[in-house]
């Protein structure tokens, strides 16, 4: 194998690893700067271990979250409109 072709393989080998030493970065940092918001699950299992309810109060606690998420949803509804056309008219 010639010096030029080793020259060749060193470089390529570089890049690639370069690529995936960069890709997983990008991912950490990401994570770390942008973390997942947790779900409705999520927050409810968390207010049930704060709050210490007990079966009564999660089937009501459940109530509330279904309720909240339908009015959430029709506001949504309203407000996008609106906020789509005042940013298309802005950009």
């Amino acid at each position: 194998m010639s010096n030029k072709t080793k020259a060749i393989i060193v470089i390529l080998g570089c890049i690639i690893i370069g690529f995936i030493l960069g890709v997983l970065a990008d991912r950490l940092l990401f994570l770390k700067y942008h973390p997942r918001k947790p779900g409705l699950k999520e927050y409810r299992k968390e207010l049930i271990k704060k709050l210490n309810l007990n079966q009564t109060q999660q089937v009501r606690l459940d109530s509330i979250l279904s309720w909240s998420q339908i009015e959430f949803k029709n506001l949504s509804k309203e407000f996008r409109p609106k906020y789509d056309s005042l940013k298309k008219r802005t950009s």
